[in-house]
């Protein structure tokens, strides 16, 4: 027909599909074993942000720790070699 727009899905239907695809990724994550956790995190915009970074890179750097390079290795062979765990 001449003169006749044809137009795509409206935006709220648009709207619902993202919601039900994020639903379904979500529901196959925790199939998968997997838990959503949202945390706050620094920003690195943020004034002041690499000048911290960097402090803690240098104090990190002057005195390695160990007792905590032994512990995160020991976790993660744990969890590498269950196999009850699958990635």
């Amino acid at each position: 027909m001449a003169g006749v727009a044809v137009r795509g899905p409206s935006a709220k239907s648009r709207n619902e599909s993202a919601r039900q695809g994020m639903r379904k990724h979500r529901e196959e994550m925790r199939r998968r074993g997997f838990k959503l956790v949202q945390l706050w995190v620094p920003d690195p915009n943020a004034p002041g942000f690499g000048a911290e970074l960097q402090r803690q890179i240098q104090a990190l750097a002057a005195q390695p720790d160990r007792a905590a390079d032994a512990f995160s290795t020991a976790a993660l062979t744990e969890v590498w070699e269950d196999p009850e765990w699958k990635p």
